[in-house]
C-alpha cells in the first residue's frame, strides 16, 4: 500500500563524521547503497540513488537537490500497478 506508515520508515546510521539528527527531504531505498559506499570511501558505480552523507552533514546544496527530485514508489512485486509520486512535499497516488 502507499500509506505513510509503510513509506516513512526510519533509517538510522551511526558513523564518524555523521552528526546526530533527522533529515527532512524525502529519501529512497535507492540512496542506501551510495550512502554505504560513501561511508566506506569506495567509488560508486553509476547508481540511481545519491549518498545521504552530505544531506546528514547539513549541506544546503544537498538539501535542495533532494527536495527538487521526484521519488517514485509502488508495489510491482505483488503483480498490480499502483504507483505514486512525491513532489514538492505532496504525495500523488
Amino acid at each position: 500500500s502507499l500509506y505513510d506508515e509503510l513509506l516513512r520508515v526510519p533509517l538510522i546510521v551511526r558513523a564518524p563524521g555523521v552528526p546526530a539528527g533527522v533529515v527532512k527531504p524525502p529519501v529512497s531505498l535507492l540512496d542506501v547503497a551510495p550512502t554505504l559506499l560513501d561511508l566506506a570511501d569506495l567509488d560508486a558505480p553509476e547508481l540511481d540513488g545519491s549518498s545521504l552523507i552530505p544531506l546528514a552533514q547539513g549541506s544546503p546544496e544537498a538539501e535542495s537537490a533532494f527536495n527538487a527530485r521526484a521519488i517514485g514508489f509502488g508495489r510491482p512485486l505483488y503483480g498490480y500497478a499502483r504507483w505514486g509520486v512525491l513532489h514538492d512535499g505532496l504525495k500523488y497516488e
